[in-house]
């Protein structure tokens, strides 16, 4: 009976062995954020932008109304694809609603390839654009209840206006990976598990000009920026 449980208790080790090395060799393939991957940590300083308060551009019979330009957070994202790691899933549904006078939400992160329906919940006409390089459109004029849609395929910042209600703007964010982040209200960010490697970082603020940052992320690394970003001139121009 020894005999027995001296080849049993063998067989058993030998098992475990076996199961171990292949957890050790199968969690980087399966898990490699896990073991192989660091955090960009930045922080975004920029002038802050005047609260402006914008005019409605076709007042008709109607009392002349205004409003305040939409606040939009800072985005910073890795550039390109990177390989093993595909872009999120595109939220459902992808849209962005005009509601109160504003586009509701005011930063929506897509992958490239994505529909966006820009539904009206207003009593206002409203008139939805774009002269952005990522995504050239003109939705026209259309009433409460209506909806229209744009699909977005290329990568890259799309700013998306109101022809009829100036201060309304939201940023359409279309990527190619999952590693992006957008700022706080401090102009903070953080974008974690990345994989270990060196990559282009865009930072984006509206009415400000872009910077590219080259990065080099190490395994369970830190990597800490802060990047300055002047305004735009003629920012107000700008559509």
């Amino acid at each position: 009976m020894n005999g027995v449980n001296d080849v049993n208790g063998g067989k058993r080790k030998r098992c475990l062995g076996i199961i171990f090395f292949s957890l050790v060799f199968l969690i980087p393939v399966l898990f490699p954020t896990a073991v192989r991957a660091g955090t960009i940590k930045g922080k975004v300083i920029s002038k802050k932008s005047d609260s402006r308060r914008v005019m409605q551009r076709y007042p008709g019979k109607q009392q002349q109304i205004a409003g305040e330009l939409e606040p939009i957070p800072a985005v910073a994202m890795i550039l390109g694809t990177v390989n093993g790691f595909p872009p999120p899933p595109p939220p459902k549904p992808a849209r962005i609603i005009q509601k109160d006078l504003k586009f509701q939400p005011p930063l929506l992160v897509i992958p490239v390839d994505t529909e966006v329906d820009f539904p009206n919940e207003d009593m206002e006409f409203h008139n939805v654009f774009s002269y952005s390089k990522t995504r050239r459109f003109d939705l026209g004029r259309y009433h409460k209840g209506e909806s229209k849609s744009v699909r977005f395929t290329k990568p890259g910042i799309g700013m998306v206006y109101c022809e009829i209600h100036q201060w309304m703007r939201a940023a359409v964010v279309v990527v190619e990976n999952p590693f992006y982040a957008a700022s706080d209200e401090t102009g903070n960010f953080e974008i974690k598990n990345v994989p270990a490697g060196t990559y282009k970082l865009l930072i984006w603020k509206i009415d400000h000009k872009k910077a590219v940052k080259e990065v080099t992320v190490t395994e369970k690394g830190t990597v800490e920026l802060t990047i300055a970003l002047p305004e735009e001139k003629d920012r107000a121009k700008k559509r």
